[in-house]
């Protein structure tokens, strides 16, 4: 049997699934990903859990495959989390998920100097905090 392999690292879930080749879902799994508030307008997530329970739940949904029977892997993920790392890439903290709001205070600062219009002209982007 050979297939696809679909990743989909979420905000509050990791979910994989085998798909076969005319894309019928054959395998899935999911676990959740636990969000951490440790201050008002911080939200958090454990970065090792971004690898790590990808990394089970492949391992679980390609159980007992043929070696090569995956043919691609696509992943999506949720876009601008960040992680600060040291030189070695070892998490220096908690990833910091897109809905931390604790900019919002550099947020008013840059916006009162640059109009969100001239922003989004400039990046195509709107400016929340979580940028």
């Amino acid at each position: 049997m050979n297939g696809y392999l679909g990743v989909d690292l979420g905000t509050t879930a990791v979910k994989v699934v085998l798909f076969d080749e005319s894309g019928m879902p054959l395998r899935e799994a999911s676990r959740e990903l636990s969000l951490r508030y440790p201050a008002p307008g911080r939200i958090e997530q454990d970065p090792a859990a971004w690898y790590e329970i990808p990394c089970e739940l492949i391992r679980e949904i390609c159980s007992g495959l043929a070696p090569g029977a995956v043919k691609a892997i696509g992943v999506s993920s949720q876009g601008i989390s960040i992680v600060p790392v040291d030189a070695a890439f070892h998490p220096l903290a908690d990833g910091i998920s897109w809905l931390d709001t604790r900019a919002e205070a550099e947020l008013a600062e840059m916006t009162a100097a640059i109009s969100h219009e001239t922003f989004f002209s400039v990046t195509g982007k709107h400016a929340p905090p979580c940028y």
